[in-house]
């Protein structure tokens, strides 16, 4: 029973601190490097939208709200012991947990494409210069080849229009990854109850 305890409590507080986080991961989507992102009409019709603020917004916003879903369950589960209920658990945090992964995943990979990028591994820098309006990547180029007027009047390159996407998947990813290992041991400590538990009705059987 002492032990039961001791996992019941541990639940509880990292129930608190998913859902303090999740609330928190809301107010940096809205307030934090997101903020700052491109977010034109034109970048939302193409088909470069998903490196838009708007979709970035939904996607973090979204997984907020799923994770403190998760943080909610950890905590009924702390308090309602019973099999259904660390079943139930296991589906929603079992969810948390591959969303985390996933994205966390996603958002590395934006990152290290955005970073490694250069004027001549981007085969497609034409339509970045017109989506975003600059011109060249990492390097200034002038028009032609330069697919932006805009761009070119402006002599800014894409890197430096794409930087606040690259520091929000920095920021998505390192969010992805902590909630990832947040939910894991949720999933560790409701694994620990429902043996728990079920060494409990064993015993009660055994007495009578």
């Amino acid at each position: 029973m002492e032990k039961q305890r001791i996992y019941n409590l541990s639940l509880l507080v990292l129930g608190v601190v998913v859902v303090l986080a999740s609330t928190a991961l809301i107010f940096l989507t809205i307030f934090g490097p997101i903020r700052k992102m491109p977010n034109t009409n034109k970048l939302n019709s193409s088909d470069l939208k998903f490196y838009s603020k708007t979709v970035f917004m939904l996607i973090m916003i979204s997984l907020a709200v799923l994770f403190m879903v998760a943080g909610g369950m950890m905590i009924a589960t702390s308090f309602v012991q019973k099999d259904w209920m660390c079943l139930l658990s296991y589906i929603v945090i079992g969810l948390g947990v591959m969303c985390a992964f996933s994205f966390g995943v996603y958002f590395a990979v934006t990152y290290g494409s955005f970073v490694k990028t250069t004027n001549t591994s981007l085969k497609t820098l034409a339509h970045w210069e017109d989506i975003f309006d600059c011109c060249g990547w990492n390097e200034y180029r002038s028009m032609p080849p330069c697919a932006s007027a805009s761009g070119s009047t402006s002599r800014i390159t894409c890197k430096t229009v794409t930087q606040p996407i690259a520091g929000a998947s920095l920021q998505n990813l390192i969010v992805g990854f902590s909630f990832f290992l947040l939910l894991v041991v949720g999933i560790i400590f409701i694994y620990l109850i429902g043996g728990s538990l079920n060494s409990n009705a064993g015993y009660n059987k055994l007495d009578q």
